[in-house]
């Protein structure tokens, strides 16, 4: 679903091609059951988790 928006935007022309690259995520590399989140999204999520500890 995410990369489907993502595309959608570049067709729209709202990102760059590189902004595209950037924001899709691969092929699922295992069978697990599970949304996969953007990886700006994960680092955020780890950042803050951390910062919280601090």
């Amino acid at each position: 679903m995410w990369n489907e928006f993502i595309r959608s935007m570049r067709m729209e022309d709202l990102i760059s091609n590189r902004d595209r690259e950037l924001l899709l995520l691969p092929p699922l590399l295992t069978n697990e059951p599970g949304d996969q989140l953007p990886l700006f999204l994960l680092a955020t999520s780890c950042c803050n988790n951390h910062c919280k500890r601090v």
